[in-house]
């Protein structure tokens, strides 16, 4: 068993930066499996994208994970993780332990498992790339955000219906073709297309074309970053019309051009 920092593997760590006490990580992690090990460091993930299952001791049934998972650890609890077929990119809190002592009511947070963080875990990955002397004090409300709605959580965040969570499967797989409409996904779900609307919206926060180009924008980045595919072919496998659309709307989601993303990331 190994104590490290986040990640386990020095190799599928993205990026990383630190701010008054906190320490904050994004890795991607590839298919397979991850041994049991455990952090030094009291530590939160939220899982962006992909898919993992999590066992950890004493509790040996796995638990799977999805984008907007959040996984508290606190430092030393073993865990052993499977990453699935797309493996696995995170944004990942360490407090030190001085920060730590400050904020007591985390040691309520204990072994929570919670799945309602997408946003703010984006929001932070998109501080950590970002460049200006803005973005420490960025992350570090952020992240003090984060733990007040943790600490505020007197339950698991209400899980979506059954077919609300078909049709963001559906979001997922759809690769571009034939355009992906409100209506069709509604009637799928058996749902009028005015409530499925409202209820997308209340669950994931955004609209369903909104999270649809969210998902094709986080498959593109982490295309960038796992692979050294072409930015044409990137654009095409993730459903854009073409190259210079993917590189508009990357541009304005992410601060960069793709092929500048690449080289800062690699760099």
């Amino acid at each position: 068993m190994r104590i490290t920092t986040v990640p386990l593997n020095q190799h599928d760590l993205i990026r990383r930066g630190e701010t008054n006490g906190f320490t904050i990580t994004e890795a991607f992690s590839r298919p397979g499996p991850i041994p049991m090990h455990a952090h030094a460091q009291f530590s939160i993930t939220i899982l962006l994208d992909g898919a993992f299952e999590e066992r950890y001791q004493p509790i040996q049934k796995p638990r799977s994970c999805r984008p907007g998972t959040v996984l508290v650890r606190p430092a030393g609890e073993l865990h052993a993780n499977t990453l699935g077929r797309d493996g696995g990119r995170t944004v990942s809190i360490e407090l030190e332990p001085g920060r730590l002592d400050v904020l007591r009511p985390l040691s309520q947070l204990t072994c929570q498992r919670q799945e309602c963080f997408l946003d703010t875990g984006l929001a932070i990955s998109r501080e950590l790339g970002s460049l200006d002397d803005a973005a420490p004090l960025a992350i570090e409300a952020l992240s003090l955000e984060l733990l007040a709605r943790l600490i505020r959580a007197e339950q698991p965040c209400t899980r979506p219906p059954k077919w609300l969570e078909r049709a963001r499967d559906s979001i997922h797989e759809h690769r571009g073709g034939k355009p992906l409409l409100v209506g069709e996904l509604a009637a799928e779900a058996g749902i009028h297309p005015v409530y499925f609307a409202r209820a997308f919206r209340d669950a994931y926060r955004v609209t369903p074309g909104e999270y649809l180009r969210r998902v094709r924008l986080e498959r593109a980045r982490t295309q960038l970053v796992s692979s050294r595919m072409p930015l044409a072919e990137i654009a095409s496998d993730c459903g854009f019309a073409d190259q210079s659309h993917f590189a508009r709307l990357f541009r304005r989601r992410f601060g960069a051009a793709p092929g500048e993303f690449r080289r800062i990331v690699r760099g």
